[in-house]
């Protein structure tokens, strides 16, 4: 995809390079998904966590998907025709990041896996358009809720 480190693998490498207590991770499981691995979502989720919960800080919460025929490299409409590829990124060839909800990321073990030992950590809503705000708005509350998040 489009980050740093692109595998649990990379990030774990990372931090044994980079010993510093003020680095941390910002957990962004959707891009951990490609064609190869998406249909092992909770064994890769599961990985995820295992490996890498003690660092983690803050999280996404967005989407993942198949992006069926369209393999291109897949941007948002941001208004802003000088932004950024990387702010307006939403997926390549087989997978396509959306807003939370709409794709095929396992929610309910995602937030259980956060519910064990960061039950309080902040998240961030990204990849959706203002009109889905209250949609995403209230697919998240009502996951927190029943994972008592």
């Amino acid at each position: 995809m489009n980050n740093v480190v692109g595998s649990v693998e990379e990030t774990v490498k990372m931090f044994a390079q980079v010993d510093h207590p003020g680095l941390g991770l910002l957990m962004d499981p959707s891009t951990c998904f490609e064609s190869h691995n998406i249909d092992n979502m909770d064994g890769i989720l599961h990985q995820v966590f295992d490996t890498l919960s003690d660092n983690i800080k803050i999280a996404y919460a967005k989407d993942v998907a198949r992006a069926g025929d369209d393999k291109s490299e897949k941007h948002a409409d941001i208004c802003d025709d000088e932004a950024l590829a990387s702010h307006t990124f939403r997926g390549v060839g087989e997978i396509v990041l959306n807003a939370p909800g709409t794709g095929s990321l396992n929610y309910d073990l995602y937030l259980q896996l956060f519910a064990k030992k960061h039950p309080n950590i902040p998240m961030i809503v990204e990849h959706l358009d203002e009109a889905d705000v209250p949609r995403s708005k209230a697919f998240m509350d009502g996951k927190f809720t029943a994972h008592g998040l």
